[in-house]
């Protein structure tokens, strides 16, 4: 199987975070697969580190290289085909990965939910999660999903202040 990691699945398995699904971690791991990483996941990678929202994980650089990856150029052909994508998700590099995998029949492993819309040549990766029951259960179940509304379409301030008082919440 052809795989593209988009770019959350690729640093937990360089960081062998326990948030990397089992099933991706699998996928990955198997010898059989080709498994890309793209200059898009790159790209955003060192946005991300540049502007100090993302603390790379020590040795980065070493371990990409020693892991069993291979590299996804960007293309013109795979750029020309975002404008042809639906507007499912708004997320410029998810967007991009998504069109070089139709472009390339590539399968995108991702654990982003917004992504999983473009289905055909997606597959969602979910990590097991443990059982929970009651009203406590409901409440982190709320509280998650309106942090990640806020993270997905929140700029300001206020925002800000929005998410530090719903993670308190969920700690």
């Amino acid at each position: 199987m052809q795989l593209l990691v988009d770019t959350h699945l690729l640093l937990w398995w360089l960081a062998d975070s326990p948030s990397l699904p089992a099933e991706a971690r699998t996928l990955i791991a198997d010898a059989e697969n080709t498994v890309f990483v793209s200059a898009v996941s790159m790209w955003e990678i060192w946005l991300k580190e540049s502007l100090g929202k993302l603390r790379l994980p020590r040795g980065f650089e070493d371990r990409l290289a020693a892991g069993p990856f291979a590299r996804l150029p960007l293309t013109g052909a795979q750029a020309r085909r975002v404008a042809a994508l639906p507007w499912h998700h708004r997320d410029p590099s998810d967007r991009m990965r998504v069109a070089q995998v139709q472009q390339e029949n590539l399968i995108l492993l991702t654990a982003d939910d917004p992504v999983a819309a473009y289905g055909g040549r997606v597959r969602l990766v979910r990590q097991a999660a443990p059982a929970q029951t009651g009203a406590g259960a409901a409440e982190r179940f709320a509280v998650t999903f309106v942090l990640r509304v806020v993270r997905y379409r929140g700029r300001g301030q206020a925002n800000h202040g929005l998410l530090h008082q719903l993670r308190k919440r969920t700690e």
